[in-house]
């Protein structure tokens, strides 16, 4: 959730306290402490009806009103002003009324002024990352070349694949060795007559020649095809123990501790599925209501600690029983889905922040620990494994 400050524009997104002020605008006057039990004040552009009021002398008349953060998303406060002196374009931005930034296009003496291509170019200035204002520093050619220009990051471990315009072309290597000026190798395929030694230097061609190969050992792989491969079936796991030389018909892995090769054209990259982690919980039909087991601020009438899914026994101001109810935590869509805590079946006389039940009196009769999977108290149930 945003953190808002005095001062920002907003806009309510639905509800804002319980009211209906979709797309609303306002300034926000208050937030935090001076807002409790609320968490901040709102100064609409226009008066709200009779449930505005002046948010403690910090509002218009009838323009306040306290609510909630995430009722509310920011109105961005910016702009964009081009001027020009018939020579040179100028593209500000503001945040507000301060300029936050600025850009410039000027003219060649040797063309026509043309405003719309100053604006143009002035815009563009004024938005471009850091990377591309240091390219349009350089000459073109310059330019392309450093966009088009990646040199690999060689790691100790890897296979190369040679990309060099010589003999050794498509040959093989693997780097087994990192110092301060040099990289130690081995030579895998392809190469085999190479007589300049086991290492290269860090700033030679070689090394910006090398392409990385798209796999690498250990990598999980998931069989999609099987083509070539008699030691996996379509739908298999499996772990590549070697990656060797890449050929027309793309990377050989070997997937098995004693043999069993696989061509790429057989196998796609596996990511492990993401596990979830089960919280025992409650609900109301299928709307969710709360971990069980989640301290809340309300204790009972002989002042024991309160969690949610607690079992308590409540009764009106005569000590009359309206029977076994249960502590849960909901989104209430008149409060905009806001989450509160509360006591089933008397939520409006419920304070969550203060732990107050109005004139309503409760006693703890069970602990939330002692309600077993799939039981049902008042509308609720307890869902404590999948």
């Amino acid at each position: 959730m945003r953190d808002f400050k005095i001062g920002d524009r907003v806009r309510v997104i639905d509800c804002f306290s319980g009211r209906n002020l979709k797309g609303k605008t306002g300034t926000v006057v208050a937030v935090g402490f001076d807002c409790r039990p609320w968490e901040i004040g709102v100064d609409f552009d226009k008066p709200i009806g009779d449930f505005g009021h002046r948010c403690n002398g910090m509002a218009k008349a009838d323009c306040g009103r306290w609510g909630y953060k995430s009722e509310l998303e920011l109105v961005e406060n910016k702009k964009i002003v081009i001027t020009t002196n018939g020579k040179e374009t100028l593209a500000r931005l503001y945040e507000g009324n301060k300029v936050i930034k600025t850009a410039t296009a000027k003219c060649s003496p040797d063309d026509t002024f043309c405003f719309e291509i100053g604006a143009r170019t002035a815009f563009d200035r004024l938005i471009e990352s850091p990377l591309e204002k240091a390219l349009r520093s350089l000459s073109k050619a310059a330019a392309d070349f450093v966009k088009n220009t990646e040199k690999p990051k060689i790691k100790v471990g890897k296979r190369y694949r040679w990309a060099g315009n010589c003999v050794y072309k498509g040959g093989v290597l693997e780097v087994t060795k990192e110092d301060k000026e040099t990289f130690l190798f081995k030579i895998i395929s392809g190469m085999e007559d190479w007589k300049n030694g086991d290492r290269f230097w860090k700033t030679s061609p070689l090394a910006e020649e090398l392409v990385p190969f798209k796999y690498e050992v250990g990598d999980k792989v998931k069989v999609i095809k099987n083509t070539c491969c008699h030691y996996a079936k379509i739908g298999d796991i499996v772990t590549l123990k070697e990656v060797r030389g890449e050929d027309k018909e793309g990377v050989m892995c070997r997937v098995n501790e004693v043999s069993g090769y696989i061509l790429e054209r057989d196998f796609e990259l596996y990511t492990e599925p993401e596990k979830t982690t089960f919280i025992p919980h409650l609900v109301d039909g299928e709307t969710y209501c709360g971990n069980i087991g989640e301290p809340t601020n309300y204790k009972d009438a002989i002042g024991r600690p309160l969690c949610i899914g607690d079992v308590v026994e409540y009764f009106n101001e005569s000590n009359e029983s309206y029977g076994d109810t249960v502590i849960v935590k909901k989104k209430l869509s008149y409060k905009g889905n806001r989450e509160k805590t509360f006591v089933m079946g008397i939520e409006s006389d419920c304070d969550e922040i203060k732990g107050t039940t109005g004139s309503w009196k409760i006693i703890k009769k069970r602990s939330f620990d002692e309600v077993k999977n799939g039981e049902k108290i008042y509308s609720i149930k307890y869902v404590r494994e999948i």
